[in-house]
């Protein structure tokens, strides 16, 4: 498969030829070419008959055949399959049921690496085949694996939206709900569901980054792609400050917020968004020892950010952090947090010289990263 790859990718043929370009048969270079061309294509579809015919993928996605050695030494085969348009649904089916199904660890990682290597080849519906099947994994089931699964599907989807919410890029939302600390995922894959959001709210701001995947978009336009990528940054924003105000997630949602405030520009030189990181340090959970120790607080739900839906996107980082109020929003949690903490270190007679690194004060993160995280956002903005 990977001879017959090379084959159908031919541009040029050099042979035996005199000195005006033709061989000796009178057949130019073009001539072979095509004829070449044509019997690659002739023996690529006399394969992929056999394998459509004989089950050959569905024979080796069964639980009886199913080996992690097997399953890395016949990845060319589904590649070669969506190659050819001849990939479908059910195929897609048996693919993830062999992940999902089988009890062990090395299977499942070799099929998600499988389907790591056909995202960028599958059209609009398989993605969304794909999406459906991700979206159902209980949360508890998630591994390192799978969660890069879900990152790498969140960049391959990049101009389709999320069909529960239009403003949200397709997988986002996966990669929003999985870094929540109320969604029941291994407290060792937090930090990892927390920087996979990041790292995607980073690609809605590099416009090479995204723009290489707009591929589905409308020819020669990327109108739809650009849409669905600048409402995904406000999205992803609103979410965010709706947890700070809420009080869920915090942690997680104030990195969020320094994200997109780091990445958003300072002036507005008449581009729509921004196109390039600003510098800054970078940030990262760190949960660090003593994770989720003691007890989690849960005020009173409060209103959401007051976001008027007819204004026009903030272009700077000034309009940004004055539309959405993101000072006394800023202000007014780290208040919150310093009362909770105080009341739970009284309550619960922690030594002081242990509070730092040791507790979690009434959140999911120790003392030093929820109070270090909530200075540096409100120094920054």
């Amino acid at each position: 498969l990977d001879g017959m790859a090379e084959r159908l990718d031919v541009t040029d043929v050099h042979g035996d030829h005199d000195y005006d370009g033709r061989g000796a048969d009178g057949a130019t270079d073009e001539d072979g070419a095509r004829l070449r061309l044509r019997t690659a294509e002739g023996e690529a579809g006399a394969i992929l008959d056999w394998i459509l015919e004989s089950q050959l993928l569905e024979l080796l996605m069964s639980p009886e055949y199913l080996h992690p050695e097997l399953l890395k030494r016949c990845a060319r085969i589904p590649v070669f399959m969506v190659d050819r348009g001849a990939l479908g649904d059910a195929h897609l089916g048996d693919i993830w049921r062999a992940a999902v199904t089988s009890g062990h660890e090395s299977i499942k990682h070799a099929v998600y690496n499988l389907l790591l290597e056909l995202l960028d080849r599958l059209d609009d519906p398989q993605i969304h085949v794909l999406y459906r099947r991700l979206r159902a994994l209980p949360p508890a089931e998630h591994d390192s694996q799978s969660l890069l699964l879900v990152n790498k599907f969140a960049d391959a989807a990049t101009g389709l939206a999320a069909p529960d919410d239009p403003a949200a890029p397709l997988g986002y939302d996966l990669l929003w709900h999985l870094a929540q600390e109320s969604t029941p995922v291994r407290n060792e894959l937090h930090e990892i569901a927390v920087n996979n959001l990041l790292q995607a709210a980073n690609r809605l701001f590099l416009d090479h980054a995204w723009t290489a995947r707009a591929r589905r978009d409308d020819v020669g336009g990327g109108g739809r792609a650009r849409a669905v990528v600048e409402s995904g940054r406000l999205w992803l924003l609103e979410r965010a400050v709706e947890g700070v105000t809420r009080r869920r997630s915090c942690i997680p949602c104030h990195f969020l917020i320094t994200t997109i405030l780091r990445m958003w520009p300072v002036e507005n030189k008449g581009v729509s968004g921004p196109m390039q990181q600003l510098p800054g340090p970078q940030q990262g959970p760190g949960p660090g020892p003593g994770q989720q120790q003691g007890g989690k607080a849960h005020p009173p739900d409060g209103p959401g950010p007051a976001v008027d839906a007819n204004r026009p996107a903030p272009t700077t980082k000034v309009d940004l952090i004055r539309r959405y109020g993101l000072i006394d929003l800023l202000v007014q949690d780290l208040c919150w947090y310093s009362r909770t903490a105080r009341q739970y270190v009284a309550h619960h007679g922690v030594p002081n010289d242990q509070v730092d690194t040791s507790y979690c004060v009434g959140e999911f993160y120790i003392h030093a990263a929820s109070i270090n995280t909530r200075l540096d956002n409100l120094k920054y903005a």
